[in-house]
């Protein structure tokens, strides 16, 4: 051999090979908002070192970032780069191997619940997971005709008048995507749940405080 090349990617910004990707990934998004494209900022979910990257990469460029790390399952030196740099970082009770059994989501039009579904369809086709988590659908008392019709074994779907409800977003009696909701919850054996106003706010109460 008489020529041969090392790249040390320890001693890079982060000090993780990882900076090679989100470099790249950082620099595209920063372009996409250059060009008013409505990207608000970037997150992901990481056991160390693709957080730190993408955060101090996301500082540079002073681009908004959020990512989520396993509660106690990364090293001081992992955890202290996302938080020196200044961006919003959490803590989960998770290790990120496996998929959830349960996604609950919220539901007005119900759109949501079906992209959701159609991620996880996706996903199982391709091979990168096994199963679909079960589905779950949550809607205000004051307007969830998903959740009698549900109730009613899927039997004549009907409309209702919503009420005025504190989840405003979701206050929506005659949701466009009924039938696309019904179809993912069915084929994920999901579930359709309701949550009265004080039900409501009983549990952002419990938010603000934890």
């Amino acid at each position: 051999m008489n020529d041969l090349w090392v790249k040390h990617c320890g001693i890079s910004h982060t000090g993780s090979f990882k900076d090679l990707g989100m470099t790249v990934l950082v620099s595209q998004v920063n372009r996409l908002r250059k060009l008013k494209r409505p990207v608000v900022g970037v997150g992901c979910a990481s056991s160390g070192d693709t957080s730190a990257a993408l955060l101090a990469y996301c500082a540079s460029a002073r681009i908004p970032s959020i990512v989520f790390l396993p509660a106690n399952k990364i090293s001081m030196a992992q955890l202290v780069q996302p938080i020196g740099n200044g961006e919003f970082v959490l803590s989960i009770d998770t290790d990120f191997d496996g998929l959830p059994e349960w996604v609950i989501v919220p539901g007005g039009n119900l759109g949501n619940i079906y992209a959701f579904y159609k991620g996880f369809k996706m996903c199982q086709q391709l091979g990168l997971v096994d199963k679909i988590p079960r589905l779950v659908c949550a809607q205000a008392a004051n307007a969830n005709p998903l959740y009698l019709h549900y109730k009613s074994g899927w039997k004549d779907f009907k409309a209702v008048k919503a009420s005025s409800t504190f989840a405003s977003a979701i206050q929506i009696g005659d949701p466009v995507s009924i039938d696309r909701a019904i179809y993912a919850l069915q084929n994920s054996n999901g579930i359709v749940e309701e949550a009265t106003e004080e039900e409501l706010m009983d549990a952002m109460a419990q938010a603000v405080q934890s």
